[in-house]
């Protein structure tokens, strides 16, 4: 499968370095769960909480689907991480990854459960994923009414921005 690396492939490949945790040039389920447990940790929800559990369900699918879409047998270089993302991406016959994932994240995130997520929240997320705070722009861009939060809605269209959009060179430089 060709796969348009040009948009896609600097989006992988951080979220790949940002799940190899341990830089073992692969990644596992063990990352996976690792990434789920560091969202359970920051924003301090307990393991037996249901957004807890269905966060690591959701990153079980995921990782289910990396390996049914890249051909992995129980872990995945960066390659084939790369080729797994973009794929679970576009097929959504079994798993949703840019609505259910992140409704996912945000239910953690939304600690409140009011269906929005302060700056300060936004930037933790974004912290798992980037050694560093965001550039405060991006928050600005994505709370599209600047009333100080970001709605599911606005957190799911982001994601699909970061997946899709034919403006993701722009999202792209200001979020990695």
């Amino acid at each position: 499968m060709d796969i348009p690396m040009t948009r896609l492939a600097h989006m992988s490949d951080r979220m790949f370095e940002a799940i190899d945790s341990n830089n073992a040039d692969y990644i596992c389920w063990e990352d996976m769960a690792r990434l789920a447990d560091t969202y359970q940790h920051v924003f301090e929800v307990p393991e037996t909480d249901r957004r807890a559990q269905a966060l690591k369900a959701c990153y079980r699918m995921y990782w289910m689907e990396l390996l049914r879409h890249a051909g992995g047998i129980d872990r995945l270089d960066k390659d084939h991480f790369r080729l797994g993302n973009y794929a679970a991406s576009v097929d959504t016959s079994r798993f949703n990854l840019t609505d259910g994932l992140t409704s996912a994240i945000f239910d953690v995130i939304d600690l409140d459960a009011t269906g929005k997520i302060t700056r300060d929240d936004f930037e933790q997320h974004f912290r798992i994923w980037c050694n560093g705070a965001p550039d405060s722009s991006l928050y600005d861009r994505l709370d599209v009414d600047a009333d100080g939060y970001l709605t599911r809605q606005a957190f799911i269209r982001a994601m699909r921005e970061l997946y899709f959009a034919a403006n993701f060179e722009n999202l792209l430089t200001t979020a990695f």
